[in-house]
């Protein structure tokens, strides 16, 4: 009796969206290569206006280059496609009504990849297989159990294993950063 209790003070749910996402340090520029983002989530509350959320999702990343005449020969390759499994741990603030600020960390771990020269030729190079994230955004509620949500992504260490290892705000930033802003909708079942 103390357990069922105890479990119906946690909601779980679906996650669904679209990513746009580039690269840093790739050379190329632009939130041009669209992802999905998948999964599926629990939370819990602390208090009245602060939770905890712990999610696990399929997510594609990557970069792609804009062809134009000018920027030919720009960049290492015309399209980089990655595939993660992300588990962001995220900390929620009820900041208004149906508003909630999100913010924390995410473990990535990089499923496999696969880019693309100009003539479409398979290239082959290496990145780190785990990736930490720092991760913040927003939601708002639709009605009862339905969220859209906004939230940004970036890599805190490079994800090129050739790069030194130096957190993005090092002041000479080296190496390969992944670089996300999600999109999406979250569904909420009854309580557990």
């Amino acid at each position: 009796m103390s357990l069922s209790s105890q479990a119906q003070n946690f909601n779980a749910g679906l996650v669904g969206g679209l990513s746009g996402t580039q690269l840093d340090g790739d050379g190329l520029g632009g939130y041009n290569k669209l992802g999905i983002y998948a999964g599926a989530y629990v939370n819990r509350a602390i208090n009245d206006r602060w939770s905890w959320q712990f999610e696990i999702a399929y997510s594609q990343k990557g970069s792609r280059r804009v062809v134009k005449p000018e920027t030919l020969d720009d960049g290492p390759w015309i399209r980089l496609q990655m595939h993660y499994i992300d588990v962001p741990l995220l900390v929620i603030w009820d900041f208004r009504d149906k508003i909630a600020l999100e913010g924390g960390v995410s473990g990535n771990m990089l499923l496999s990849f696969a880019y693309n020269d100009l003539r479409n030729n398979l290239l082959n190079t290496d990145f780190k297989r785990f990736e930490s994230a720092i991760l913040l955004g927003a939601r708002y509620e639709l009605r009862e159990n339905l969220f859209v949500f906004a939230r940004a992504s970036y890599s805190i260490f490079s994800i090129d294993p050739q790069a030194n290892f130096l957190p993005f705000f090092a002041l000479l930033q080296r190496g390969a950063y992944n670089n996300v802003i999600t999109l999406g909708m979250r569904y909420q079942f009854s309580r557990l």
